[in-house]
């Protein structure tokens, strides 16, 4: 299985979300507060979401 990890700028790691494809090809966040995960699963062909402990970034056009 593929997963997303969760890494923090000194590169430690600090957390890894196990999904069920082996090829996880993007991740973004979305939602009210940023805190769900949407990441596109390539060998399925699916997008999948899950709940993120913590705000993630949005994407960056969205700050222009």
């Amino acid at each position: 299985t593929g997963a997303v990890s969760d890494i923090w700028p000194d590169g430690s790691r600090v957390d890894q979300y196990m999904l069920p494809d082996m090829m996880v090809t993007n991740v973004c966040f979305g939602g009210r507060d940023l805190r769900t995960a949407y990441a596109t699963l390539s060998m399925g062909g699916t997008l999948v979401s899950f709940e993120w402990p913590r705000p993630g970034l949005p994407l960056r056009y969205l700050n222009r």
